[in-house]
């Protein structure tokens, strides 16, 4: 069994790991869906084209958070461990 993170999040900022089984199935995507925090991840940062000192200075960053179509910090990094845990 093989995992890689997916480029692409959810249509709601969720990010997706792809799982191969070996077994001559398809391979299953998985989204992993709990924000966990309010802080945008490093990935939906260099998306948005923003630093994170950007964001903590500009007064209306609030607008970033309004749609909740965005990746946490807290869901990137538990997206990488089971990455790490299913190629382990």
């Amino acid at each position: 069994m093989r995992a890689r993170l997916l480029n692409e999040t959810s249509d709601y900022g969720e990010p997706q790991i792809e799982i191969y089984f070996g077994d001559g199935h398809k391979n299953e995507i998985i989204t992993l869906t709990e924000k966990g925090d309010f802080e945008l991840s490093d990935r939906e940062l260099s998306y948005r084209k923003i630093t994170r000192e950007q964001l903590e200075s500009d007064e209306d960053s609030w607008i970033y958070y309004q749609d909740r179509k965005y990746e946490s910090q807290t869901m990137y990094e538990r997206a990488l461990k089971l990455v790490e845990k299913i190629n382990s």
